[in-house]
């Protein structure tokens, strides 16, 4: 009985109107901001502040490949 019930009311809301969904071009984009607050731009939002971080990845990784050839240096006496 449940699942007829169920299946009665999927098809209801299946042939129910539905609004337009379509998007409008928007007139300003420097209006829309680079990071949307959906959990559904969850992974893009994650992907691009990846991306933009690669240059600060880059400078730590060389400061601390420096840092442990400097320890190296002093722990052997150099």
């Amino acid at each position: 009985m449940k699942k007829f019930i169920f299946v009665c009311i999927m098809a209801i809301a299946a042939c129910s109107p539905r609004e337009n969904t379509e998007k409008q071009p928007a007139e300003n984009n420097a209006a829309i901001p680079q990071t949307s607050t959906s959990t559904l731009a969850a992974p893009a939002n994650y992907v691009r502040n990846t991306v933009n971080a690669v240059g600060q990845a880059k400078e730590a990784a060389a400061l601390m490949e420096k840092a442990q050839q400097d320890r190296l240096k002093a722990a052997s006496g150099e």
